[in-house]
Order: structure tokens, then sequence, then C-alpha cells
């Protein structure tokens, strides 16, 4: 996000709550799950649905990171994940070069 989006994020946060915008993530999940199984069923060929819940999700989230205060937190774990799942696709690998 840009600086001016992560302010407008802050703004918003500050002025709904932690609370209300954790009940809002939940609706944006849900809403983003429904894209893409509607992505799926229909041949997947329009993605607009599921750009548009993305963001939705998205502004969420970078509010809950002040919001909750986990911003460094989050960093930390998803610098894992990734690393934990690239050391999963190189096992997945070398199993595959040994057929």
């Amino acid at each position: 996000m840009t600086p001016e989006q992560i302010q407008k994020c802050n703004e918003i946060i500050e002025y709904y709550g932690v609370n209300a915008q954790l009940e809002q993530l939940v609706e944006e999940c849900s809403e983003l799950i429904l894209a893409i199984q509607k992505y799926k069923r229909n041949g997947m060929k329009n993605t607009s649905d599921i750009v548009e819940e993305m963001g939705d999700t998205a502004i969420i989230i970078e509010q809950l990171k002040k919001g909750i205060y986990c911003e460094n937190r989050i960093i930390k774990s998803i610098d894992y994940k990734l690393n934990r799942q690239l050391e999963r696709i190189k096992e997945e690998s070398k199993s595959f070069n040994e057929f």
C-alpha cells in the first residue's frame, strides 16, 4: 500500500475500533472465499470479483496491523512461512527427481 493509503487505513481503524474491524474482516474473508468459488465454478474466466474482495480484505488487514500493534510480528511470521514453504518445495522437487 502507498503511504497515503496506509494513513487512510489508520484513520479508519481509529474511528471504528478493533472489534468492529475484526467483524468486518470476517465478512470480507467470507466474501473473498465466495468470489474464489464463483471464479472456479464459472470456468476461471473473470477475476474482477476476486480482485475486489482481495482489495477489501487487504484494507482491513492493514487497518488491524495498526489496531492490534502486530506489524513486526506479522513480518516475522510471513518470513518464517515463506522460508518454510520454499523448503517444502525443495524437498518435493527432490522426491520428483528420484523417480
